[in-house]
């Protein structure tokens, strides 16, 4: 696919495939994401099927799908291209809340409600373009999303939004730039999960995004850091790891 010649930088743009049964949400889609500089050729299918045979046929960076479609749902077509040798990145948008957890289950990149916003696309775009630019290797690990419980829906929260975490007992406290959410995992877990990504347990009730770090006081009784705007206590005991970890390299909240 050729990418638009209105383009300034063609090797930092991505191709995709958007697929949806409504005409009208495909033609606004297409429509938003042709306003994306980042955004290159775009394929379209109205069906799963038709998804499925053009995602066999030509190569794209990512395919923004509708879960209910005629044929293949668009967690079907999920599983089915994930057996590519190199598969598309997956980006559900749908009016159907109650998707998330199976959108998590397939490992999509991102879940788009409906109505679709602008700035939720370009969220979404920038999402696939860090993961397609990030080396490959245990030490840079795709970005991963958690499944959160706002009221009586489900949302994902992905982990690149994370600034620090909480323990709670059993469970740990998420807490992104606007928002916290609390799901039923230890910390010691994510700890284990995340530390190829740039977090560092900092205390025992405390694991924090060294790339969200904005000041560091490790001297005096009571040593901190000041992640997204909040003081985060370090334990004695962490304050090595502290200071080994801020030497290093960033890179860039992945």
């Amino acid at each position: 696919m050729t990418a638009r010649p209105d383009v300034a930088e063609a090797a930092r743009t991505i191709d995709l495939l958007i697929a949806d049964d409504e005409r009208r949400v495909l033609d606004e889609l297409e429509s938003l994401l042709r306003g994306d500089p980042r955004v290159g050729g775009i394929l379209r299918a109205s069906t799963g099927s038709e998804a499925l045979r053009l995602l066999a046929e030509h190569e794209v960076d990512a395919a923004f799908l509708d879960i209910h479609m005629p044929g293949l749902s668009g967690f079907d077509l999920a599983r089915a291209v994930s057996r590519f040798a190199e598969p598309p990145a997956i980006v559900f948008v749908t009016a159907d809340e109650a998707g998330a957890i199976e959108a998590f289950d397939v490992q999509a990149v991102d879940f788009i409600l409906k109505p679709i916003r602008r700035e939720r696309l370009r969220r979404a775009v920038g999402r696939i373009l860090a993961l397609r630019d990030s080396p490959a290797g245990p030490d840079a690990p795709p970005d991963e999303s958690i499944p959160v419980r706002v009221g009586n829906i489900m949302r994902v929260v992905h982990r690149s939004d994370v600034r620090w975490v909480q323990a709670q007992g059993d469970y740990s406290r998420l807490v992104t730039e606007t928002e916290s959410h609390l799901i039923r995992e230890p910390i010691s877990e994510l700890e284990q999960r995340w530390q190829g990504a740039g977090f560092i347990r900092v205390h025992r009730s405390y694991l924090v995004r060294r790339d969200a770090i904005t000041a560091v006081r490790l001297g005096g009784a009571h040593p901190t850091l000041t992640v997204a705007g909040e003081e985060v206590p370090v334990s004695r005991r962490s304050i090595p790891i502290v200071r080994e970890a801020m030497l290093q390299p960033r890179q860039g909240g992945r």
